[in-house]
């Protein structure tokens, strides 16, 4: 008699189990161990237009904002930015940076309202530079400008060339790692892609990747106008 009695007892708690979760769910209630919750990330890119301090120092800020015109496409900046590898290597963010800004891209460039998109860094956010073939407007890049070009020469080939092969099995060669960025090297006239989450309204980045142009024509359209016109 006592072992049925102890059958019945642990069939009738099964059964008000899911009958106690069910009232909590009908008054409102939060279950006692939810899920965690993860906020859904979300992907932009564009053209720098301003970067401000965010916080009371402008020497010391708690974090950065950026004013990002993500209406420029890629085929229109690199127009002006594309060039062979080993000068896009010598070249540093600011001077890139300013030939960004002095671009058709940007200064030709109607800047919507509704198509200026803000995002927050702080010190948490991961700041890299690559490199990204001048033909490729979705890809992530690569940490090297040669990296690139080989990407671009093997996109643009017709000859049915084959991808280098990949390092053998248990070699010691390691990938490059793209380099990092301060956020103080952030500047107007870069084109960025931006990994970000929205937090209390605001969106916050979590990856932030400076991606340089390698390809294409070594010179402007307009430096090309130029250079054909008859001298006088």
């Amino acid at each position: 008699m006592a072992a049925a009695m102890k059958r019945w007892s642990f069939r009738l708690m099964v059964l008000m189990a899911p009958v106690s979760i069910f009232e909590a769910a009908v008054k409102g209630q939060p279950p006692k161990n939810p899920p965690p919750k993860s906020a859904e990330q979300e992907k932009t890119s564009g053209v720098i237009l301003k970067v401000e301090p965010i916080g009371e120092s402008e020497k010391s800020p708690r974090g950065w904002k950026l004013t990002v015109n993500t209406d420029v496409v890629w085929r229109d900046f690199v127009r002006d930015q594309a060039a062979e590898p080993k000068k896009v290597a010598r070249t540093g963010t600011a001077k890139a940076a300013k030939k960004g800004v002095e671009s058709v891209a940007s200064e030709g460039h109607p800047k919507d309202n509704e198509l200026l998109f803000t995002v927050e860094i702080d010190p948490r956010t991961e700041i890299t530079m690559r490199y990204r073939s001048s033909t490729d407007s979705i890809g992530e890049g690569s940490p090297t400008a040669e990296g690139a070009a080989r990407a671009e020469a093997i996109t643009s080939s017709t000859s049915g060339e084959k991808t280098p092969a990949a390092p053998p099995a248990g070699s010691t060669r390691q990938s490059p790692k793209a380099r990092v960025l301060g956020a103080t090297e952030l500047k107007p006239g870069l084109w960025v892609d931006i990994d970000f989450r929205k937090a209390d309204q605001r969106n916050m980045a979590r990856r932030v990747a400076v991606l340089r142009p390698v390809g294409g024509a070594d010179t402007s359209p307009a430096e090309k106008n130029r250079s054909s016109s008859p001298s006088r």
